[in-house]
């Protein structure tokens, strides 16, 4: 499991007792208790995907740095409506992009009401050998 997942530097969908063997759901716990994998869960929390952890892509962090991380109080992932309210507080006025609004179709009026293409004959007139001559 280990090794699929190393080859697989996009990310591997975690996968299911169903799909593999069993006690592959064991095997990822495992895995990720160690440290030799990521696995990111959706917020749906219904799929997960692993990520080789390897150590030539992993840096160092200052103490500093760690230190106004901590104090900005960043807890995770931001409502867009804390965000908006966040910019109403400092004077500016949030905008969202509108969702496009669905298209109603209308009703066909019936087969053939479209623009319909001619067909272009071929104009081969003058390949034809004059009559009385075979």
């Amino acid at each position: 499991l280990l090794q699929l997942v190393n080859i697989s530097p996009l990310g591997l969908k975690e996968p299911t007792e169903k799909d593999t063997y069993n006690g592959v759901q064991q095997d990822v716990a495992a895995l990720f208790e160690e440290g030799a994998i990521y696995k990111i869960t959706n917020p749906d929390g219904k799929t997960s995907v692993l990520f080789p952890r390897l150590k030539s892509h992993e840096c160092k962090v200052d103490s500093d740095i760690r230190q106004l991380w901590a104090e900005s109080g960043y807890k995770g992932r931001i409502d867009a409506d804390d965000i908006d309210r966040e910019l109403l507080k400092v004077g500016l006025q949030p905008t969202r992009q509108a969702k496009p609004e669905k298209r109603v179709l209308g009703k066909r009026k019936g087969p053939g009401t479209g623009k319909r293409r001619k067909k272009k004959q071929n104009n081969l007139g003058h390949l034809v050998l004059p009559s009385g001559r075979q």
